[in-house]
């Protein structure tokens, strides 16, 4: 679970909360232990299972709604990818993509909040 909440950018988050190295790791550990403690590990099998076994890609364009997706430009679970981008433009839907520009990786979409409002507003506002 270290691994993964580093590569997920909790260090960096960290690094500007606790400028104490030892407390830093000491918190980041505590989270990763409260996860280890609470989460069923069963689960990342069924979840690692489904994403091999289901390709989206082959119904996107049975979409018939507004589309909004996200990426960070440090994810490095799930980084920008040019393929995707060009499979979400050729949709014949209402598509905005937006490139979150952030040090947090795959924790921005839930950091950067604030600078996501106009977009989800879009997303959620029939009229629009």
């Amino acid at each position: 679970r270290w691994q993964t909440m580093q590569d997920y950018g909790l260090d960096r988050l960290y690094a500007e909360r606790y400028a104490d190295p030892a407390e830093r790791h000491a918190r980041m550990q505590a989270q990763c232990q409260q996860w280890a403690e609470r989460f069923d590990p069963m689960s990342l099998v069924v979840l690692a299972h489904a994403a091999e076994q289901f390709d989206v890609r082959a119904q996107l364009a049975q979409l018939r709604c507004k589309l909004w997706f996200a990426v960070c430009s440090t994810d490095k679970i799930f980084p920008p990818d040019p393929e995707t981008t060009a499979l979400l433009s050729a949709l014949h839907i209402p598509v905005r993509q937006q490139l979150i520009d952030s040090p947090y990786g795959n924790m921005a979409s839930g950091i950067e909040w604030r600078d996501l409002q106009a977009p989800i507003r879009w997303l959620l506002d029939p009229q629009i």
